[in-house]
């Protein structure tokens, strides 16, 4: 993806909705969706979506972190079930 300002060559730090979707490889209707939600760190510019690079990224790494410690917990459960169950524990 190139979000680079073509005069400055500097790397650009505000994103509309079409480079956050390309950025995070979903569509774009989703990242409206997330949007108008708060699902997603953004604001609106003069009636158009935009979102702070830096925000969005900390955003994935929260994310991340909160579908790990679910994954976790799920598996946790799922290792009581299977030691209470007699069937899978014959003792």
């Amino acid at each position: 993806m190139d979000t680079k300002d073509q005069e400055s060559g500097m790397e650009m730090d505000i994103m509309n909705v079409h480079e956050v979707a390309r950025y995070l490889r979903v569509n774009e209707a989703k990242i409206y969706r997330l949007a108008r939600s708060a699902g997603i760190p953004a604001f609106r510019l003069g009636g158009a979506w935009r979102f702070r690079r830096c925000t969005i990224d900390e955003w994935i790494l929260k994310e991340s972190q909160e579908n790990l410690k679910f994954t976790e917990e799920r598996s946790k459960e799922r290792l009581t079930t299977i030691a209470n169950n007699p069937v899978h524990n014959p003792l």
